[in-house]
C-alpha cells in the first residue's frame, strides 16, 4: 500500500486517483479549482483546494511522508514546473510530473521529477507496437532494452517443453509466464506447450521482434 499525494485532477489525475484507491492505497488530492474538488470529494475521503504553485502551500502538505507525489496539471507547463520544483525543496520522495512533450519531459527532470510521463506518446507508442504485429497481444516497456511481450504461442513451439526449445540460447529471450485457458502460471521446463496458449517473454524489442518471424 502506498501513500500518494495526487496534484492536478485532470484526466490523468483523476483515473490515477481512482486506480490506486482500487488498489488500496491512501491518496490525497488538492486541486486550486474549487469545483474540481467538490465534484470528487464525494468519491474521496482527502481532498482539499489549494495552489501549488505557492511555497506556503506545499511547506503545509507534509510532502515528505508520501511514497509518491503526483504532478497532473495538464495544460499549464509553467505551473508543472513551479509545482515539481516546490515538492523537490520540500523533500518529496518520489516525483511523478504529467507532460505532455519530450521537451517539457527534459525540463521538469532539471526541475526534480524522478519520473514523467506522456500519457498520449505512450499509449500511442503502446497500441502501434501491439497493432503492428497480428501474434502480439499486450506489450510493457519495463526500460530501453527490457520489454515484455504476451504473444500467441509460435506453432513450432506446439507440443515442445521448454527445455527442448532452448529458448534463452536461442531467441536470447526468457518466457515468465504460460497463460492457458485463462489461467497464467510459471513455465515448466518439462511441459510441453499446447495449441492456444499464450506467452509473457521479456527480453529486448529486436529479440522480441525475431520472434514474430518464426
Amino acid at each position: 500500500m502506498k501513500n500518494v499525494l495526487i496534484i492536478g485532477l485532470g484526466e490523468f489525475g483523476r483515473h490515477f486517483a481512482h486506480k490506486m484507491v482500487e488498489l488500496g492505497s491512501e491518496v490525497r488530492l488538492i486541486d486550486a479549482d474549487e469545483n474540481v474538488i467538490n465534484a470528487l470529494s464525494s468519491d474521496f475521503d482527502d481532498a482539499m483546494i489549494g495552489d501549488c504553485r505557492n511555497e506556503n502551500t506545499v511547506s503545509q502538505l507534509g510532502v515528505s511522508q508520501y511514497d509518491i507525489c503526483v504532478v497532473s496539471v495538464g495544460g499549464d507547463f509553467q505551473a508543472s514546473l513551479e509545482i515539481t520544483s516546490n515538492l523537490k525543496a520540500f523533500g518529496a520522495k518520489f516525483i511523478i510530473s504529467q507532460c505532455e512533450s519530450d521537451i517539457q519531459s527534459k525540463f521538469l527532470h532539471m526541475a526534480g521529477a524522478d519520473k514523467t510521463i506522456y500519457p498520449e506518446k505512450d499509449a500511442a507508442q503502446r497500441a502501434a507496437i501491439i497493432y503492428n504485429e497480428d501474434k502480439l497481444i499486450d506489450y510493457i516497456s519495463v526500460s530501453d532494452d527490457c520489454k515484455i511481450g504476451k504473444v500467441l504461442l509460435p506453432k513450432s513451439w506446439q507440443n515442445k517443453t521448454l527445455f527442448e526449445l532452448d529458448i534463452r540460447r536461442k531467441y536470447n529471450l526468457n518466457v515468465i509466464a504460460v497463460e492457458r485457458d485463462g489461467k497464467i502460471t510459471t513455465p515448466d521446463a518439462n511441459v510441453p506447450f499446447l495449441i492456444g496458449d499464450m506467452v509473457l517473454v521479456l527480453g529486448d524489442e529486436a529479440s522480441l521482434q525475431k520472434l514474430f518471424e518464426i
